[in-house]
C-alpha cells in the first residue's frame, strides 16, 4: 500500500493530483510501475510533445496506457502519432468499458462480434468484386458460365471460368 501511495504520489508531482487520479482510473498498471519508469515516460512523452505539458496531458487522459510504454520506444515518434491513438481508444472507450463490466464473457463477445464484422467486410469485398466480373464492369477480367451444376435441396451453382481481357477488347 505504501508503495501504490509513492507511486500515485510521483505521477501527482508530475501532472497534477486531480489529474494523476483520472489517469489512474484509466489506467491502473499505472500504480504498477517503478517510479522511475513512471517519471521517463512522462519525459518521454513531454519531449514528443515538444515540452506542452498541456498537449503531453491530452493525450495520457485519453490514453493513460501510452505512459506504461517505455520510454526509449517513443523516441521518434510524433505528438500526431500519439493523438490518433489516443482519439481511437477513446472513441472506443464506451465500448470496451461495457465489455469489461461483463466479464470474461464479455470480452470474448467483442473479440468474437469484431471477427465476425471482419469476415462480413470480407465477405462484402468478394461479392462485389464478383459482380464486377460478371457485369463486365472489372476490366481486367471477363467471366463466363462454364456450366451449371445441381447441388442439394434443389439449389443451382454456376461455376464461372475466368479469362483475362487482352488490351483489344
Amino acid at each position: 500500500e505504501d508503495e501504490l501511495r509513492a507511486r500515485y504520489q510521483v505521477l501527482g508531482s508530475l501532472v497534477g493530483r486531480d489529474e494523476a487520479l483520472i489517469l489512474v482510473e484509466g489506467e491502473p498498471l499505472l500504480l504498477a510501475m517503478q517510479e522511475q519508469n513512471l517519471i521517463a515516460s512522462w519525459k518521454a512523452l513531454l519531449k514528443v510533445a515538444g515540452g506542452d505539458a498541456a498537449a503531453a496531458l491530452r493525450v495520457a487522459q485519453k490514453n493513460p496506457g501510452c505512459l506504461i510504454c517505455n520510454a526509449a520506444d517513443m523516441e521518434g515518434k510524433t505528438l500526431g502519432e500519439f493523438e490518433a491513438a489516443a482519439n481511437a481508444i477513446d472513441s472506443m472507450r464506451p465500448v470496451t468499458d461495457k465489455l469489461r463490466e461483463l466479464g470474461p464473457e464479455g470480452v470474448a463477445a467483442g473479440a468474437v462480434a469484431l471477427g465476425v464484422a471482419a469476415l462480413g467486410s470480407f465477405a462484402a469485398r468478394a461479392a462485389n468484386r464478383a459482380a464486377a466480373v460478371e457485369t463486365g464492369k472489372d476490366r481486367k477480367t471477363r467471366q463466363s458460365p462454364l456450366r451449371v451444376s445441381e447441388v442439394r435441396d434443389g439449389a443451382q451453382r454456376v461455376v464461372f471460368k475466368s479469362t483475362r481481357m487482352s488490351e483489344e477488347d
